[in-house]
């Protein structure tokens, strides 16, 4: 677990004993409000339409998977992906953001566009076999994260804490209740 109170953790400089410090670093407030006070709400807007985005692109590969064959699928969604990707890319750089790029980043985002091309193929491929979106997406969702949470602990140090097992505990409940409606 991470220490609070080691320098340079983000929580290293507040004290609970200090009648200045505003409310949410005081121990009588609930977790929940502690975290909401922690995120800022551009934060939480891109986590809501990162989140509608992932639903929408579900659902329409769904649609698509006895449509059009998965590798043309595929490579459609890649070249939409690429043309809006270079829109952005180009905008941006108009607009005077630098594009930054190094050996270390170019090798991760390819493996992101890797990784996220080869969901699609498998889903695609998992949807043509006639699996319900409703089932199959909180699965393969749920083995996704925690694949991802085990990287983020073991590989990164992340922490862990009781409430994350707990809550792990709770969403294996939740997918069990799902996959046996």
């Amino acid at each position: 677990m991470a220490d609070a109170r080691r320098p340079g953790h983000p929580r290293a400089e507040e004290n609970d004993d200090d009648p200045q410090q505003p409310d949410h670093c005081t121990a009588k407030t609930t977790p929940i409000r502690i975290y909401a006070s922690r995120v800022s709400s551009t934060a939480l807007l891109y986590a809501i339409a990162c989140a509608v985005c992932l639903a929408s692109a579900d659902f329409f590969l769904k649609l698509s998977s006895t449509r059009i064959s998965a590798t043309l699928g595929t490579l459609i969604y890649a070249v939409t992906a690429a043309v809006l990707a270079a829109g952005w890319a180009g905008w941006s750089y108009s607009r005077g953001s630098p594009l930054m790029i190094t050996r270390a980043g170019t090798l991760t985002s390819v493996a992101v566009g890797t990784s996220f091309m080869l969901v699609v193929v498998f889903l695609s491929s998992l949807f043509a076999t006639g699996a319900n979106l409703s089932v199959a997406v909180p699965v393969v969702r749920f083995i996704g994260i925690v694949l991802a949470a085990l990287l983020g602990i073991l590989a990164l140090g992340e922490p862990i804490s009781w409430r994350y097992g707990v809550g792990a505990l709770l969403t294996v409940t939740g997918l069990y209740l799902i996959v046996t409606r």
